[in-house]
């Protein structure tokens, strides 16, 4: 998977962030606030993680539930987001798991960016992210076996507006790229480990509606020479490290715990990779239940991923930025045999794009950095 960046130093008269609510696009004329709150708090965290390394083991989680339909409702500690897919599957009602995992690598680099920036003591009045992903679905269809299901191509464009010298920039982005937790996640392989269990149940909710939505989707993607399609997130940064992502229709405020520097005012990037994968393997399992005759009523999934932050903090270059390892607990409410469920889930682990995003053969690779003064 190839992993493009770019950074473009713009004037604000320029930001196409039209999409964007009023609301977001108003802090585009007002400068970031807190520096020195923020630079605090990194080099606090910084000394403490030296002192103690132990100290810098950290972990996140996400649970998903998902009952009628592909909706799924994920809960990070006390933020809640709903992922969905769009009508032709599902009822649109949230950003669907691709779209999530583009919009957190986006708002990681704006926070890292962030981050850096004032540790650097470089000033930014603006950064926004523009993602880009196409995903080949063929293998989680079922139309080909072979070939690695997921992401096959991440463009990520960074607009920024600053005075800073060209070559200082240069220097933030590379401190950026070699920190930022979700880029890291996306350009290596993360071990991922997943628990399926079953529980009985009626197998009250019908199947049969969405066997016919998946076969239908199923025929588009085997219609597309190469079975892929395009999805991208916008995002940026507002106020401190808190930034605002825009996916089709869905806005999101994305945001660090207070501990971490942020005003906690929505989940942190990390949170949302959890949220994707969970909410993603739910998706890939019940499109395959459907198609098999399976009844489901409900599957809840929780995801812990386990992080060592010295990575992100830079106390120990050795350290990755993101998750060393994820596990995944999936309880799953049906009236099908164990066995039949657990097949079912082993091949949407196989399939899953999102999986394979985090876990897959190959790994990303970034491409070089190019860099252009409007």
């Amino acid at each position: 998977v190839l992993v493009c960046v770019a950074i473009v130093m713009m004037a604000l008269a320029r930001f196409p962030f039209r999409s964007l609510s009023s609301a977001a696009s108003s802090v585009l004329v007002r400068r970031f606030s807190s520096d020195a709150e923020i630079a605090s708090i990194i080099a606090r965290t910084q000394q403490a993680f030296r002192d103690t390394p132990a100290a810098a083991a950290a972990a996140f989680s996400a649970t998903s539930v998902q009952a009628q339909g592909l909706r799924c409702d994920v809960r990070m500690r006390q933020h809640q987001l709903t992922l969905d897919e769009p009508a032709d599957l599902g009822r649109n009602e949230g950003p669907s798991p691709a779209e999530v995992m583009l919009m957190s690598l986006g708002t990681c680099q704006e926070i890292t960016f962030k981050a850096y920036s004032t540790a650097m003591g470089i000033a930014l009045d603006s950064v926004a992210v523009t993602v880009r992903g196409s995903v080949d679905w063929r293998k989680a269809y079922g139309i080909v076996s072979s070939d690695p299901s997921g992401f096959t191509a991440v463009n990520t464009q960074v607009l920024v507006s600053s005075g800073a010298d060209l070559e200082d920039l240069k220097k933030l982005q590379q401190a950026v790229n070699a920190h930022c937790p979700v880029l890291d996640m996306f350009s290596r392989n993360v071990k991922v480990v997943v628990d399926v269990a079953c529980e009985q149940s009626t197998g009250s909710e019908s199947h049969l509606d969405l066997a016919v939505a998946v076969q239908q989707r199923k025929n588009v993607v085997a219609a597309n020479v190469d079975g892929q399609s395009a999805f991208s997130s916008m995002s940026i940064l507002t106020d401190g490290l808190k930034t605002v992502a825009r996916v089709g229709e869905h806005e999101h405020v994305i945001d660090e715990p207070e501990d971490l520097g942020g005003t906690d005012e929505g989940p942190n990037p990390v949170e949302l990779v959890l949220a994707g994968l969970c909410s993603s393997l739910q998706m890939t399992f019940k499109k395959l239940a459907a198609e098999a005759g399976v009844s489901v009523d409900k599957v809840v999934s929780k995801a812990r991923g386990d992080i060592d932050l010295r990575g992100f903090f830079a106390v120990d270059d050795s350290v990755p930025a993101g998750f060393h390892i994820i596990s995944v607990s999936v309880v799953v409410s049906s009236s099908a045999a164990a066995d039949v469920v657990e097949e079912l889930h082993a091949k949407a682990v196989e399939r899953d794009p999102v999986m394979q995003l985090i876990s897959g053969k190959p790994p990303m690779d970034l491409g070089e950095v190019d860099v252009s003064v409007a």
